[in-house]
This record gives structure tokens, C-alpha cells and sequence, in this order.
């Protein structure tokens, strides 16, 4: 199974109040996270690790072209269980 959108796709989560984020049935926590609880952090998932970024900045140029700015937050080792899914879904 081909994926193409996952290449560089960011889905957002927010941090609870615990520091933790909800992922496809599984929450994560990382120290990192603490500093941004209540706020909305994006994630990339590399099938082993989750890759946590936090927006920078966003500037509308045209109607149809963002530019957004991602900075790192962190990176969380997915459960093992997890290693064959990627967003959900289980790739072959």
C-alpha cells in the first residue's frame, strides 16, 4: 500500500492538562509536552516515533497558498504494538 499524503502530513492534537495527547487509542507523554498544555501541537508519525511540532507562524500570501512555520516539540517512541500502523492505519 502506497501512502503519499503521510509524507509530510501534520494532524493535530491538543495537550491535556496532563501533558498527554491522544493517539489513534494510545496517549503519549513527554516532558516536552508540559509546556504546552491546552495548546494545539501537530504530529507527523514516522511509523516508530511520533514527530510533535507546535506552530510558529502562519501567513496567508495568497487566497490559495499558507506559508506556516513548524517548530519541534519532541519525538515519542510509538508503543511497539503500534509499529505497523501509521495515522491509524496499517500499512503492509
Amino acid at each position: 500500500m502506497v501512502m503519499t499524503r503521510e509524507k509530510m502530513y501534520f494532524e493535530p492534537r491538543v495537550v491535556s492538562d496532563t501533558g498527554t495527547i491522544r493517539w489513534y487509542g494510545d496517549r503519549y507523554m513527554d516532558r516536552a509536552l508540559l509546556g504546552h498544555m491546552g495548546e494545539t501541537v501537530y504530529i507527523r508519525d514516522d511509523v516508530e516515533m511520533l514527530l510533535v511540532y507546535r506552530l510558529e507562524s502562519d501567513q496567508l500570501q495568497e487566497t490559495e497558498k499558507i506559508e506556516a512555520t513548524f517548530v519541534s516539540v519532541c519525538r515519542i517512541r510509538k508503543t511497539s504494538h503500534r509499529y505497523k500502523y501509521q495515522y491509524g492505519r496499517k500499512i503492509s
